[in-house]
Order: structure tokens, then C-alpha cells, then sequence
């Protein structure tokens, strides 16, 4: 019965911008209602961290967010200048920084 159903097509960047928008819904909610200003970890695949800077500029340009990539040297530049402090709303990152920088990341 339901195999032979035709369900709806969603292209990849669909999905992905579908996904965004509930993440930033979640978080949008977190701080309207529980007044939860974070911090907050989102892990997203590496393809798309470029997207998430663009909807966080839609949703909520208020809110302060890291966005946790590039080289080596990069990264602990961000983690001892925003990170330290936990001046920051919303930490953005790929699961491979998170693998790589779990230790630094858990302090």
C-alpha cells in the first residue's frame, strides 16, 4: 500500500535549508520563551557551514555566533579569543573540528 505510493522529492539543498530552519527555530525559541541564551553547539556537515552564516543573518542577526572552522592555527585563534570567555550565543562547527578539537572544545 504504502510502496506503492509516490511520495514528494525534496532536493538535497532543500532539505539541508529545511533542516537550517528548524535548528534556528529551536534556538529562536530557547531564547524568546526559556530565556536560554546558550551557549549552543551545532554540528553540520563541512558542505554547508556557508549556508548556516546566511541564516543566521536571517533569523537572528542579534544573537552572537562562532562559526568554528578552518586551519589549525585559526582555530585556536577563535577558541582563545571568543571561546574563552563564553561571550558568544552559538557555536557552529563540523563534526570533524569536533573529533579533532574535543578537548580544547570541552573546557
Amino acid at each position: 500500500m504504502l510502496a506503492s505510493q509516490k511520495l514528494p522529492y525534496l532536493p538535497r539543498s532543500y532539505s539541508i535549508s529545511l533542516e537550517a530552519d528548524t535548528v534556528m527555530a529551536l534556538i529562536g525559541y530557547l531564547v524568546e520563551f526559556k530565556r536560554n541564551y546558550g551557549p549552543h553547539l551545532i554540528i553540520v556537515p563541512d558542505a554547508v557551514l556557508v549556508n548556516w552564516k546566511n541564516e543566521q543573518r536571517r533569523w537572528f542577526p542579534s544573537l552572537s555566533y562562532i562559526f568554528y572552522a578552518g586551519g589549525k592555527d585559526q582555530r585556536t585563534k577563535i577558541l582563545s579569543s571568543n571561546c574563552s570567555a563564553t561571550n558568544f550565543n552559538v557555536l557552529v562547527t563540523t563534526y570533524e573540528f569536533i573529533m579533532s578539537d574535543c578537548a580544547k572544545l570541552s573546557k
